[in-house]
């Protein structure tokens, strides 16, 4: 990651996952969602006040279940974010985690999805029902593999400050030669 180029902030997840209050995770009710919601908001916003931000230059990012959270946040406000990156993370099922469908399909929202082959939590058959599900979204969506147990790597961030930069920034569309820091990995005998 360029640390020249992005302001980042993060917020903590919902619930605690340990007795004294160091490891949270994010829970996916709709309360839980909507105070997600809130507190993403709020940050941008403080943000904001510190710092000039190009407001569509605005992209959600989250490991694992931070990714889904993150792509949960993305897809219920579609207009206000450019787009949305999961390190590891499902696309998120149930009414309560997407907004308008009219309003997601309109936005064609860039997504980049990074998945860690070796990971205990990777499994084919969910990346291709995600696939099957960000079609039905009309989502921009660029699919990125690597061969470890971990997307929280260097490749995969190297990977992640190219999509920002060429997707997000410069709107541009992804060509058959395009040079990224991991490698093709195949994926079906389709």
């Amino acid at each position: 990651m360029s640390t020249r180029n992005y302001l980042a902030t993060g917020i903590r997840g919902t619930r605690a996952i340990d007795s004294v209050g160091h490891q949270f995770e994010w829970h996916n009710s709709a309360a839980a969602i909507d105070a997600t919601h809130e507190k993403v908001l709020c940050a941008i916003d403080e943000v904001s006040d510190r710092y000039s931000i190009h407001t569509s230059r605005i992209v959600l990012a989250g490991y694992r279940s931070g990714g889904t959270m993150a792509m949960r946040i993305a897809l219920r406000d579609p207009m206000r974010f450019a787009g949305v990156a999961s390190f590891g993370g499902r696309v998120p099922q149930g009414g309560c985690s997407l907004g308008s469908l009219d309003l997601i399909r309109e936005r064609a929202m860039p997504m980049l999805w990074q998945c860690a082959l070796e990971s205990p939590e990777f499994s084919p058959e969910a990346l291709n029902a995600d696939i099957r599900q960000a079609l039905l979204l009309r989502a921009k969506v660029d699919v990125r593999q690597y061969k470890n147990d971990d997307e929280m790597n260097t490749a995969a961030l190297a990977d992640f400050n190219q999509w920002m930069m060429n997707r997000v920034v410069l709107g541009n569309p992804m060509t058959a030669d395009e040079q990224w820091e991991s490698g093709p990995v195949c994926f079906s005998a389709n």
